[in-house]
């Protein structure tokens, strides 16, 4: 360095305007001059700085890993070498990293000199710091996820992709530059052009899309994808881009499969056993019949041909569960109207049968009673109603009030005796069994009259 003292007041000058940490030192370390941001960031004057060395003060000898790299890197600086490295100092303000630059400046009396230049990179390395953990921490919920991206900026620029993208495509590192639209020689063939047209929209028109598809692999397995894609506006930081985000879903879609495999097994299964409990109530519903037709005496067969009626309304239900798509509910206004056949109405033009079914179909334990009580009351309207050839209609209704069901049979028939209506008589063995199966659906039996005579079960519509 020049010893003219105008030569240094000028030097001074420049290096105080800098705002960086700047000194000359010697090779042992010795500081030559500095200028006004070391002192002002330790809160001392430059002359208290001057002709000491750097590892002797606070900021240099607090961290041993810092006062090891400024001699290590100053050895290397004093022979000839720029050397860079991070300093980690404590200052009264708490610590800070310098980004330190050291190089060699020859001095006019051939003793070697060393300038050192820090600029204060805290907040920066800090937010480099943030976002290594958080691109780690996305790398690793990819991988947790199975799930890879990639982003390229529109119309045609350059692709990123992540690691895991990079996995499930198994690409090397001569393929990691391949475009999309090379990568979809890798989509099965069935799935190829479905899965290249919406890539095309969406960087063509912008349009998101979400696609499962299978994607075959080098090694000749397939896996099976979902992928979403979106355009990403340009703003002030970034220009318009296309990011997509593929998901291995292999093991969701396997598991899928067998679980409609065993679907279709247990459907196939339950289908067989409301068949088979049909069949046996036919049978049941046969005996029945047979040995009412063996006995004369209609005090007795009489209730075995009202046993028979009430079992093969069981077994019409059993009927309509395996005939059915869904095997576990029924259609029940399609059940009513197979009544006609159980209770004869089939050929006799003066007694009508309607429907009026508004509830969603029902499930077994729900059907059952509500289809033996429609029966029961079907078959006592028909009796009893319409004596020596009366005309009239039975309506059945089954249908929502407020959070009530309501199954209701009422014909336009003679009506019935006021002791049924007040309740000083039960009626037969058919109302008695009606009145249980309406406290099975937790409901009771109300009989009204009027131009209709009216037979209504209210109850809580099932759960599900």
């Amino acid at each position: 360095m020049t010893d003219g003292s105008s030569d240094r007041d000028r030097l001074q000058a420049i290096l105080d305007s800098l705002p960086l940490f700047i000194g000359f030192v010697d090779e042992d370390g010795r500081i030559l001059m500095v200028n006004r941001v070391p002192p002002a960031a330790m809160g001392v004057e430059p002359a208290d700085l001057v002709g000491k060395l750097a590892t002797e003060l606070e900021p240099w000898n607090h961290l041993p890993e810092t006062q090891e790299a400024w001699e290590g890197h100053l050895k290397h600086a004093a022979r000839g070498e720029t050397v860079r490295f991070d300093a980690k100092l404590k200052l009264p303000g708490g610590f800070r990293i310098l980004d330190m630059i050291m190089s060699p400046v020859p001095a006019s009396e051939g003793a070697s000199e060393v300038v050192a230049a820090g600029s204060d990179v805290t907040e920066r390395r800090r937010i480099e710091e943030d976002l290594r953990r958080s691109e780690e921490g996305l790398a690793r919920a990819q991988r947790m996820a199975r799930m890879g991206s990639w982003e390229q900026e529109l119309p045609d620029g350059p692709i990123r992709r992540s690691a895991e993208m990079c996995r499930l495509l198994s690409l090397s590192e001569s393929e990691r530059s391949l475009e999309p639209e090379e990568l979809l020689e890798r989509v099965h063939p069935e799935d190829r052009d479905r899965v290249a047209e919406l890539l095309k929209s969406a960087k063509e028109r912008h349009e998101p899309y979400a696609v499962e598809y299978r994607l075959g692999r080098p090694d000749g397995s397939i896996r099976h994808v979902r992928e979403h894609a979106e355009v990403v506006p340009a703003n002030d930081h970034a220009t318009e881009s296309l990011v997509v985000t593929v998901q291995d879903v292999s093991e969701f879609a396997e598991a899928q499969q067998r679980l409609e495999k065993s679907l279709a097994e247990k459907e196939v299964l339950l289908q067989e056993i409301h068949h088979r409990v049909k069949n046996n109530l036919q049978v049941v519903s046969s005996l029945l019949a047979l040995q009412a037709m063996d006995i004369d005496d209609a005090t007795i067969s009489q209730p075995l041909a009202e046993s028979q009626r009430r079992v093969q309304a069981m077994a019409h239900i059993h009927e309509l569960m395996y005939q059915s798509e869904d095997l576990t509910r029924i259609d029940f206004e399609e059940y009513v109207h197979r009544l006609r056949s159980a209770v004869h109405l089939d050929g006799r033009g003066v007694v009508e049968l309607e429907a009026e079914v508004s509830t969603p179909p029902l499930a077994i334990d729900v059907a059952v009673p509500c289809g033996l009580i429609a029966s029961e009351l079907v078959t006592n309207a028909y009796r009893h109603a319409f004596p020596d050839g009366r005309e009239g209609t039975i309506r059945v209704e089954l249908a929502t009030d407020a959070d009530d069901w309501v199954l209701a049979v009422e014909d336009d028939g003679v009506g019935v005796s006021p002791e049924l209506l007040d309740g000083k008589a039960q009626g037969g063995l058919g109302l008695r069994l009606v009145r249980a199966l309406a406290r099975q659906l937790h409901g009771e039996l109300r009989i009204e009259t009027g131009d209709w005579t009216t037979f209504e079960v209210r109850f809580r519509p099932p759960l599900g």
